[in-house]
């Protein structure tokens, strides 16, 4: 997960300073946020892996900014991640005071030309990664798929957010290259909205971070109510060792190395 920024220099004059002037330098910027406050923008609502990691660096960031600014985080949904991250690029202040955890395949969507861009990812100014991200495809276990082999032999009624989600266009690429059956309900507000209805029957399961079901639905692997289907990553981690790759299940060598360039946000 992605620490993004659309800021410019933060003030004139530190362009100013001499490289030769370290101190200098960093009173500038010491200056600059002292006082201030940063706000993080989270593009997703309350509750999920987007929202756990923003407000996880909320807390600790500013501690290690000269000046230790305030931050605040504040979530921003809409459109999958979209709307936050082209507000971010096109509208909020370029000094320094807004950041944000864009959706992780902000850059790849980009190539592919996906509606509703209106960001270069290469001009963002990228500060780090809160942490390596495994994501996971789950249904509830009253659904019949409970296994990949399920999914190719039947239809499986997955809820998502945006159109351009990893929860949405996960399932359509699975459904081209891997064969699978997955009818994607798309416009919810956020994973735990989906797990809303996954509960309640309306849908079958959906896609979050391992890391968030690990936190907020313990209770869940705890008690066995989901099944784990597919993972989107690298490597397995030891836990996972008996989820497949999404990369591992294309139909052919070709379909395979797409799956592995998804796999890559």
């Amino acid at each position: 997960m992605s620490v993004v920024t659309r800021a410019v220099v933060a003030t004139l004059s530190m362009l100013a300073i001499s490289a030769s002037a370290p101190d200098a330098r960093a009173d500038a910027v010491e200056d600059f946020f002292k006082g201030k406050t940063i706000t993080y923008y989270i593009s997703t609502v309350p509750g999920g892996g987007y929202d756990l990691y923003g407000r996880f660096t909320a807390t600790y960031m500013g501690r290690h900014i000269p000046g230790n600014p305030t931050m605040v985080p504040k979530n921003m949904p809409g459109a999958g991640g979209l709307a936050m991250t082209n507000w971010l690029y096109n509208v909020a202040p370029r000094d320094g005071t807004a950041i944000g955890g864009p959706p992780q395949a902000l850059a790849i969507e980009q190539v592919l030309g996906s509606p509703g861009i209106q960001y270069d990812a290469a001009k963002f100014t990228w500060i780090g990664r809160a942490a390596p991200v495994v994501e996971i495809m789950y249904t509830w276990f009253t659904s019949p798929t409970k296994t990949f082999k399920d999914a190719q032999a039947r239809e499986t009624v997955m809820g998502g957010t945006g159109p351009t989600s990893p929860t949405i266009t996960y399932l359509k690429m699975l459904n081209i290259l891997a064969g699978t059956k997955f009818k994607p309900i798309s416009g919810f507000g956020g994973t735990s909205e989906v797990n809303l209805a996954m509960e309640r029957g309306e849908v079958e399961g959906s896609i979050k971070s391992w890391a968030s079901m690990q936190t907020d639905n313990a209770d869940w692997l705890r008690d066995k109510k989901v099944n784990l289907i597919i993972q989107f990553a690298l490597e397995k981690p030891a836990e996972l060792k008996d989820v497949p790759l999404m990369m591992e299940i294309g139909t052919t060598d070709a379909d395979k190395a797409a799956l592995k360039f998804f796999s890559t946000g």
